[in-house]
C-alpha cells in the first residue's frame, strides 16, 4: 500500500537565544534501495535574469545541490534524467522537479518555499517529487539570506534541503530545539551539509564493516581474519598490529602468528568516495596463551646443609617454574616462594656460557667483558658470604640461545666465618618450543603535535639495555636510540603511522605501535601545493611529463610520487595500470631515478624514512616516490613503466613547504585520448584567500617542442572539487581574448584553450580533450597570477 508522505521547507525567523541546540538528524522510515540510482527529472528552466552564483539556470544550480549529497552518498546516487514531455503527476513512476503554484491543487502555505512529496512501500521509497513555490522570488546565491521575505530566495540551499527529503531524512528539530544541519526545518544562512546531515546519510546508505567487533587467538597458533566492507572501498587499513601479526592492504587480511598474549584493541578504517570519505570500527583481537605441558624437572632437588642441620627442598611443576629475561642478558629463574632465586647467562660479550669452575659468584657482581657468571641468592638461611663457587657440570642450548638443560652446584662461605656449605645439584629442562621473551614496548598509542612546535614523549620496556629504533616518524622527529625519547620539530601535518622497535643484547626485537597526529600550519594565501594528473602513460612521447617552477630562494620540500597497481582500488580496472611505475625527476644537477620506493635507500632516491615521514607514503612498494629540498628553479618529472610497460597512472606533486617558497606554475603533458583515456589535470590551492589562476590546455604549439603528434585542437574544462564544471573553453580568442592577453602568457596558437578566473581555496580539476574526439600529445598548465 502507498503512503503519501508531505514535508515541508519554512523560511521563519528564529532566535538561537530562545532555541535548545542540539545535533540529532531524524529518518522519515522509508529509503530507496541500496545501490540505486535515483532519476530526478530537473524541469526548473532557465532563469529570466543572470543568476548571482553565476549558475547558467535553475536546474545548473538544482544539480549542484544533488552533487553535494553525492559527495557523501556511499549506496545511493541523485542522478540528472532526460525530462518527459508527460505533466507531472502524483504516482506517476517519476521523480520530478519543478516550480508551481500548487502541490497537485493543494495551495501552498504563504510561508512555504518548497514541498517534497514521497511515495514509499513497506519501508522502500518508490517516487519523490520536489515542487518549488512560484509565487515566491528566486535566485541562487551562498552566504546570508535577504532580511525580508520579498526579496529573492537561494534556490540551490532550499534543493540541498529538499533533496535530503528525497533520500530519507526528516527535520531533526522536533521541540523547537535549533539543529546545525541543512534538514533544520527553517532557512538559515547555511548553504552546505554538515557533519548531522551526513551522519543522518550515512545511517540510511553509509558503508559498514561486515566484521564482528571481537575475536579471539591462540599464541604460537596461525590466525587469519579478512577485513570486509558492504561496499567498494579506496583502502583498509589496521593499527596497531599486535606482535607477530601483519595487515595486507592488497589482500585486505590480518593474518601470522600471534606471539604475545593479551587483549589488542585495534582500529579498522576503510576509506571511501575515492579517499574522500573514511568509516572505521573496534576491532578487539584476544591472544589466548598457548595450552602445552609444564616444562620437564629432573632430579631438580637442593640440598642445604647448615649447622651440621640436612634441608631438603623439592622442586616440581606445581612449584610454578618461570624463566624470564632480566637486564644483563640474564635469565631469571624462580620457583615458589621459599625457593631460591637462580641467575644464569652470557657476560657483556654476549659469549655463551660453558661449564666450569665460577669463582665468587656472589650476587649483584659486576660484570666485565668477557666475564661470564651465575649468582644464587634467596635461599632460606642464606648467607651472603664474600666468596663463593658455582661449578657448571653440564648445559644444553636449544634454539635462539634457549637453556633447555643445566646442571651445577653451589657453595659459600659465610662472613661470620663459619663455612656454610650450600650445596647440591640443580637439573631442570626448559621447553625449548617456548621462546625467550622479546622485549615488551610500553608507548602511548596515540600522540598529538602541531606543525612548527616541538613535541616529546618517551617510550620504555621492562628489559634494561635495550636499542631503540623507530620507522614513519613525522620529518623533523627522532628517537634517541639509549633513551627511547621521541622528540623534536615537526615540519609537516598530517596522519602517520609510527613502528618503535626495541632491540636487546641477544638481538631479539620488539615491536610497538603509535600513531601520531600533526595538526598542519595552513599554507601562506596564493599557494598552490598539489598537482595531479592521470593520464596513459606509455614510451618516447608518450609519457607523461609533469613539471613545476619553484619562486623564492629558501629551499623547500617536495614529495614526487608516481600510482599505478593502487589505482585499483579507485576503480580503475587492474589490467589496465601502469603494473610498475618508474619515474625520472629532472632539474638537479644529475637525474634521480626511483623504482620500487620502498627500496630506495641510495644516495639521490630519497631515503625510505624520509618519504615516510610526509605522511604520502604509497600503499604498494613497486609504486615510485621521492622527497627532496629543491632550490628555486624548473623542475619535471617524466613518468614510465618498467621494461618499458604502459598504463593509466597517477602522477603527484607534494608541496610540503609552502610556507618558505611557492609554486608559481605546474603543469602535465601526456598523450590525450577519448572516454577515461583524456588528460586530468588536479591542483589544491591553499590559503585563506581567493587566488587568480590562468589554466591552459595546449596542443598545437607542442610542435615547435619537437613533438611529432600534437593535440591539434584541444578544449578545457575546469571543474570544483564537487565535480560542477566552472567554466570551459575550446579556442581562447573566442571568449574574453584580451583578458588572456593582459596576464602576458597568452597561447601561442588561436586553436588553443585558456581560462582566466579567481578560485577559492580547494581543489579544482582541469580536463583537456580533443574536439570532434581528437587525439594526441597535449599540456594542462596552471599559473599563480597572484605570486
Amino acid at each position: 500500500m502507498f503512503r503519501r508522505r508531505w514535508l515541508r521547507f519554512l523560511f521563519l525567523p528564529f532566535c538561537l537565544l530562545a532555541s535548545r541546540t542540539v545535533e540529532s538528524y531524524t529518518l522519515l522510515g522509508s529509503s530507496w534501495p541500496a545501490g540505486s540510482q535515483v532519476p530526478l527529472e530537473l524541469r526548473l528552466g532557465a532563469a529570466p535574469y543572470p543568476l548571482r552564483d553565476g549558475s547558467m539556470s535553475f536546474d545548473a544550480s538544482a544539480l549542484v545541490a544533488m552533487n553535494m549529497w553525492n559527495a557523501q552518498a556511499v549506496k545511493v546516487q541523485l542522478a540528472s534524467a532526460p525530462v518527459s514531455e508527460a505533466v507531472p503527476r502524483q504516482v506517476d513512476g517519476v521523480n520530478s522537479v519543478f516550480f508551481s503554484h500548487t502541490v497537485y491543487g493543494e495551495a501552498f502555505g504563504s510561508r512555504t518555499l518548497a514541498v517534497a512529496v514521497r511515495l514509499s512501500s513497506g519501508g522502500v521509497t518508490t517516487e519523490a517529487d520536489v515542487i518549488f513555490n512560484q509565487s515566491k522570488s528566486w535566485d541562487s546565491y551562498t552566504g546570508a539570506l535577504p532580511p525580508t521575505e520579498s526579496e529573492p530566495m537561494d534556490l540551490r540551499r532550499v534543493a540541498l534541503h529538499e533533496f535530503g527529503h528525497v533520500l530519507g531524512l526528516a527535520h531533526p528539530d522536533r521541540a523547537g530545539e535549533f539543529v546545525n544541519a541543512i534538514m533544520y526545518s527553517r532557512a538559515t544562512s547555511l548553504s552546505q551539509l554538515t557533519p548531522d546531515d551526513v551522519a543522518g546519510l550515512d545511517a540510511l546508505y553509509g558503508a559498514k564493516f561486515t566484521i564482528p567487533t571481537a575475536v579471539t587467538a591462540v599464541v604460537g597458533e596461525p590466525f587469519s581474519m579478512e577485513m570486509t566492507v558492504d561496499t567498494p572501498v579506496n583502502m583498509i587499513s589496521v593499527s596497531p598490529e599486535p606482535t607477530g601479526l601483519r595487515f595486507n592492504a592488497q589482500t585486505r587480511v590480518l593474518s601470522g602468528t600471534p606471539a604475545e598474549d593479551g587483549t589488542f584493541n585495534l582500529t579498522v578504517a576503510a576509506y571511501i568516495k575515492n579517499y574522500t570519505r573514511q568509516i572505521s570500527q573496534p576491532l578487539a583481537v584476544t591472544v589466548l596463551p598457548r595450552q602445552r605441558n609444564m616444562p620437564t624437572f629432573f632430579d631438580f632437588i637442593q640440598l642445604v646443609r647448615f649447622y651440621n642441620t640436612e634441608r631438603r627442598f623439592y622442586f616440581t611443576p606445581a612449584s610454578g617454574l618461570k624463566v624470564v629475561l632480566n637486564d644483563f642478558n640474564r635469565i631469571v629463574v624462580t620457583a615458589g616462594s621459599a625457593a631460591p632465586v637462580i641467575f644464569f647467562g652470557g657476560g657483556a660479550d654476549n659469549a655463551l656460557l660453558t661449564p666450569g669452575v665460577y669463582e665468587n659468584a656472589v650476587r649483584d657482581f659486576a660484570l666485565k667483558p668477557g666475564q661470564h657468571y651465575l649468582d644464587v641468592s634467596g635461599t632460606i638461611n642464606q648467607c651472603d658470604g664474600p666468596t663463593g663457587r658455582f661449578v657448571v657440570k653440564q648445559i644444553t642450548y636449544g634454539l635462539r640461545r634457549t637453556i633447555t638443560s643445566f646442571w651445577a652446584t653451589f657453595e659459600q662461605d659465610c662472613a661470620s666465618g663459619v663455612r656454610v656449605h650450600n650445596r647440591g645439584e640443580i637439573r631442570f629442562h626448559v621447553d625449548p618450543d617456548d621462546p625467550l621473551p622479546v622485549p615488551k614496548i610500553e608507548a602511548p598509542p596515540v600522540f598529538d603535535g602541531t606543525q612548527g612546535q616541538p613535541i616529546s614523549f618517551r617510550v620504555s620496556s621492562q628489559t634494561a639495555s635495550v636499542r631503540w629504533d623507530a620507522s614513519g616518524l613525522p620529518r623533523g622527529m627522532f628517537i634517541n636510540a639509549f633513551t627511547g625519547e621521541v622528540s623534536g620539530t615537526p615540519t609537516v601535518g598530517g596522519t602517520f603511522r609510527v613502528k618503535i622497535f626495541a632491540t636487546d643484547a641477544d638481538g631479539r626485537v620488539g615491536e610497538g605501535a603509535v600513531t601520531i597526529t600533526i595538526a598542519g600550519t595552513p599554507p601562506p594565501p596564493h599557494s598552490l601545493v598539489n598537482i595531479s594528473t592521470r593520464s596513459r602513460s606509455g614510451t618516447g612521447e608518450d609519457a607523461t611529463i609533469a613539471g613545476f617552477i619553484i619562486s623564492g630562494t629558501n629551499k623547500k620540500g617536495v614529495l614526487v610520487r608516481v600510482l599505478g597497481p593502487s589505482l585499483a582500488d579507485m576503480g580503475v580496472a587492474p589490467a589496465q595500470v601502469l603494473a610498475d611505475p618508474v619515474l625520472v625527476l629532472h632539474g638537479l644537477s644529475s637525474p634521480v631515478t626511483v623504482d620500487d620506493w620502498g627500496r630506495a635507500t641510495t644516495p639521490g632516491y630519497g631515503p625510505f624514512p624520509t618519504v615516510a615521514a610526509t605522511g604520502l607514503s604509497p600503499s604498494r612498494s613497486v609504486e615510485a616516490a621521492t622527497y627532496q629540498e629543491l632550490t628555486g628553479g624548473s623542475y619535471s618529472v617524466v613518468v614510465g613503466g618498467k621494461n618499458g610497460s604502459g598504463g593509466i597512472a597517477l602522477t603527484e606533486v607534494y608541496d610540503i613547504d609552502p610556507d618558505l617558497s611557492s609554486l608559481r606554475n605546474i603543469s602535465s603533458r601526456a598523450r590525450v585520448g577519448v572516454g577515461d583515456d583524456v588528460l586530468i589535470g588536479g591542483f589544491i590551492i591553499g590559503g585563506g584567500v581567493p587566488t587568480r589562476v590562468v589554466v591552459r590546455g595546449i596542443g598545437p604549439s607542442l610542435a615547435s617542442a619537437g613533438v611529432t603528434n600534437p593535440l591539434v585542437d584541444p578544449t578545457l574544462t575546469l571543474h570544483n572539487s564537487e565535480g560542477a564544471v566552472i567554466e570551459s573553453n575550446d579556442n581562447w580568442r573566442s571568449e574574453y581574448p584580451q583578458r588572456i592577453l593582459d596576464t602576458g602568457i597568452p597561447p601561442s596558437d588561436d586553436r588553443e584553450a585558456a581560462i582566466v578566473t579567481t578560485l577559492q581555496p580547494g581543489s579544482y580539476t582541469a580536463i583537456v580533450r580533443g574536439r570532434d574526439e581528437t587525439t594526441g600529445i597535449g599540456l594542462v598548465e596552471i599559473y599563480n597570477l597572484d605570486k
